[in-house]
Parts: C-alpha cells; sequence; structure tokens
C-alpha cells in the first residue's frame, strides 16, 4: 500500500462503515517496514448508542518504522501534512453518518 492509498483511506473514513473500512485498509496483512497509525475517538459520550454517534475525532498521527526513528518523524510530517490538506486535522470532529460511524476504532494503514 503506497502513501497515496494511505491518504485516501483516511480522507475517505467517514464513508465507510467500520467493516469496509477495515478491509480496504488491508488490515489483515503482514506488518511491513513503515505504517500508520491514527486514532479516532466518538465524539459523543461512550453511554449513548451506536445509532447516536455521530461525531468522530481524529486523535493523532502516528508513524512506526523497523528502521529508524527519523524515518518514522519524517513519514509523520508527510502524512501530518496530507491530511490536513484533505481536511483532516488533529483534534478535529466530523460529522459522520451513523451507519458510517464507529466508536473507538484504532486503524493502521500500513504503507
Amino acid at each position: 500500500m503506497t502513501l497515496t492509498d494511505v491518504l485516501n483511506l483516511a480522507r475517505d473514513a467517514a464513508q465507510l462503515s467500520a467493516p469496509a473500512f477495515l478491509d480496504r485498509a488491508n488490515v489483515a496483512k503482514p506488518v511491513p517496514v513503515r505504517y500508520v497509525l491514527i486514532d479516532y475517538v466518538a465524539g459523543t459520550p461512550e453511554n449513548v448508542t451506536f445509532d447516536e454517534r455521530r461525531k468522530f475525532r481524529l486523535l493523532q498521527i502516528t508513524c512506526y518504522s523497523r528502521t529508524s526513528r527519523a524515518d518514522a518523524f519524517a513519514l509523520q510530517d508527510e502524512v501530518a501534512v496530507h491530511l490536513l490538506a484533505a481536511g483532516l486535522r488533529e483534534g478535529q470532529d466530523r460529522d459522520v453518518p451513523a451507519e458510517g460511524s464507529y466508536w473507538g476504532a484504532q486503524t493502521d494503514w500500513r504503507s
């Protein structure tokens, strides 16, 4: 999966259900050298029903590398810039349709 694929997934996350999102992110693939972990949490209290969870928040962008910290930080900066351009910002709430929302999902995009 290329960085472009990663960014396209991030941009499309609000339109996909959790199963479709995970399937498209190919999370079952073996872990390669670099991957991106982006945490989302719903913007509503934990005691609400699934259908009421209409927001998610991009909490953080964390990149990992098996080769070097410098490579991980460089990738993190690159991803952050592209996510910003796509309209996703750390700590930002986004409205999503109920059928496309998910709670506490922790998804990694692997490049």
